[in-house]
């Protein structure tokens, strides 16, 4: 029996930019109506983000694990 089941989601406006896979606050609780579990001892939380911040430097992608990222040839266009 679960005495109490706690689920920490994303607000809707912070899962905007999250990936489709996240689950958020309004499709949690969509979710556990489908269930009928509202009786149950669910606490839902939802995050939020403050705001944007500065821009992160992009990081360059690795195509195999220890070899290190292609570079352009001289010359080429990006």
């Amino acid at each position: 029996m679960i005495d109490l089941a706690v689920l920490v989601v994303p607000s809707d406006k912070l899962g905007s930019y999250l990936t489709d896979r996240v689950a958020k606050l309004s499709e949690a609780y969509r979710h556990i109506e489908m269930a009928r579990a509202q009786d149950m001892p669910f606490v839902l939380i939802a995050i939020e983000h403050d705001g944007p911040g500065p821009p992160l430097v992009k990081q360059p992608k690795r195509s195999k694990k220890g070899s290190r990222p292609k570079r352009n040839a001289p010359g080429a266009r990006n």
